[in-house]
C-alpha cells in the first residue's frame, strides 16, 4: 500500500486505473483526505517486472474511514484485494 501524495502521483494513478483520484489532490492538500493505492511487483514471462495497481482508496484522514475503495475504471474490488485491503486498515487502525 503505497501513500499518493502528490498531484503528479495522483495524475498517474488516475491513467493507469482510469478513474478521477487526481480530482482529490484538494482533498488532500487541505489534509481532509488521504489516497492509498493498492500496488504490487508482477514478473512477466520475458522477465520484466513492472509495479500494477489493483485498488484506490480514499481514507478520510479525521475519522480514519475508509470513505472509496475502487479498481480499474471504478469497479469493485474482487476478494483477495478487499482480504488484502481489510488486513492493511485493521494493522493502521482504520474503518
Amino acid at each position: 500500500m503505497e501513500e499518493l501524495c502528490s498531484v503528479p502521483e495522483l495524475k498517474a494513478e488516475g491513467k493507469v486505473m482510469n478513474h478521477c483520484v487526481a480530482g482529490y489532490a484538494h482533498r488532500c492538500k487541505q489534509g481532509h483526505s488521504a489516497i492509498f493505492s493498492l500496488r504490487r511487483y508482477e514478473t512477466h514471462a520475458d522477465g520484466q517486472t513492472d509495479l500494477k495497481s489493483y485498488a484506490t482508496l480514499e481514507v478520510r484522514v479525521l475519522s480514519r474511514k475508509i470513505v472509496q475503495i475502487q479498481a480499474y475504471h471504478n469497479r469493485p474490488v474482487n476478494g483477495v484485494v478487499m482480504s488484502m485491503i481489510r488486513q492493511w486498515a485493521t494493522a493502521h487502525q482504520l474503518m
